[in-house]
């Protein structure tokens, strides 16, 4: 059997390849993974929402090479932080017991790309993700810190 009960509200039902199951229902949740087809006893699922209903958010973001990466993190922090906001039943929005981070991704070919990483209440994902590339945004722009967009130079050869 894939799941053991069905699962409860506010919980999402995620397949290894982070496609999320719409319907958190055991039985609609049942025959979605049977569309899923004969790789569905092979691939891992795991509900990353049980008994917390918190999900991790990972919002990726490209600062310009030269920047203070560490003045970057910093401000990421703060202004993910500042956005602090209480849902309706009184939790908090974003969960304030585990912190925000701000992780070194890699060397990309325009800039270099971190993370900004933060869990958030599953009913309020969407919207707050939103807030949150908004305050990246404008807190980046605030201290100058350049967003760089991908560039190509173009020769043309006269003959």
């Amino acid at each position: 059997m894939v799941l053991e009960r069905p699962a409860r509200e506010g919980e999402s039902p995620v397949h290894e390849n982070n496609r999320q199951q719409q319907d958190p229902e055991y039985r609609e949740t049942r025959e979605t993974l049977r569309e899923v087809g004969g790789t569905l006893f092979s691939k891992n699922f795991k509900n990353i929402t049980r008994n917390h209903s918190y999900e991790w958010v990972k919002v990726p973001v490209g600062v310009a090479y030269g920047s203070n990466v560490e003045e970057v993190r910093q401000i990421l922090i703060k202004a993910v932080n500042n956005l602090e906001e209480k849902a309706p039943d009184g939790r908090d929005i974003i969960d304030t017991t585990r912190p925000v981070s701000v992780v070194f991704d890699e060397f990309g070919d325009n800039s270099v790309n971190l993370f900004v990483t933060y869990w958030v209440l599953v009913e309020e994902k969407f919207t707050k993700t939103g807030q949150v590339k908004e305050a990246i945004y404008n807190t980046l722009n605030e201290h100058n810190i350049e967003i760089p967009f991908p560039q190509r130079d173009v020769h043309i050869i006269a003959q």
